[in-house]
């Protein structure tokens, strides 16, 4: 069996903010003994309320996150909640935003994320992307497999993987271009006059581009 407990840097931080949230909860209840405007008294409440039980959360998450795999299932242990998922019932990984890492059951079930606070979170991953395969990659390969095999796209397969080609090269241009034209709005707006055309243009030339290649680019 194979544990990964909550990883030395994630303990301390959550234990420092827990301890500093039970003191400054319990600080602001015991600040409700003495009144001085009512507006203030509700303030302290509600941080009273808040803090305190946010604290303990806090230790109980800190003391207890971890992942145990063992010859048969795996399972994540939070604060309040563990959930496990059978090795023989994973179909597969999903990688999200900001390094969020989840296992797909078979069958549709609920998807599973692999917590970030944890020690030799890589080598776990790297233990997954061994076993198991890349949902996303698999549907991405059979989709354009389908694609591909689709005479609308072409009359060969040559021709078909050509206009995929194109249509690929299209939609990576084309967030690039989004890219570019978002942080120009962001970080500096100016000269505003071509800025507000791109902006009023860009999600009619995606619509186009949508057009253009029928099935082949989604919006």
């Amino acid at each position: 069996m194979d544990e990964y407990p909550i990883s030395r840097t994630y303990k301390i931080v959550g234990l420092l903010f827990g301890a500093l949230f039970f003191v400054g909860g319990i600080a602001a209840l015991c600040a409700l003994a003495y009144p001085s405007v009512q507006s203030g008294q509700v303030v302290k409440l509600i941080l009273g309320i808040v803090l305190t039980p946010l604290s303990y959360y806090l230790y109980r998450e800190s003391t207890r996150l971890s992942v145990t795999v063992d010859a048969d299932t795996l399972v994540v242990q939070h604060a309040f909640s563990s959930r496990s998922i059978a090795l023989k019932e994973i179909d597969g990984y999903r990688v999200g935003e900001k390094d969020a890492f989840f296992l797909i059951p078979s069958g549709g079930g609920k998807k599973l994320q692999v917590p970030k606070g944890i020690k030799d979170r890589e080598g776990l991953l790297n233990w997954i992307r061994d076993k198991y395969a890349d949902v996303d990659a698999r549907e991405r390969a059979a989709e354009t497999e389908s694609l591909l095999e689709d005479e609308k796209f072409g009359s060969t397969r040559e021709e078909r993987d050509a206009a995929l080609k194109k249509a690929s090269a299209a939609a990576k241009a084309g967030r690039v271009a989004g890219f570019i034209l978002c942080t120009w709005a962001f970080l500096y707006p100016k000269p505003l006059t071509p800025l507000m055309f791109g902006l009023l243009v860009a999600p009619f030339a995606g619509a186009w581009f949508t057009w253009r290649y029928k099935g082949l680019m989604r919006l």
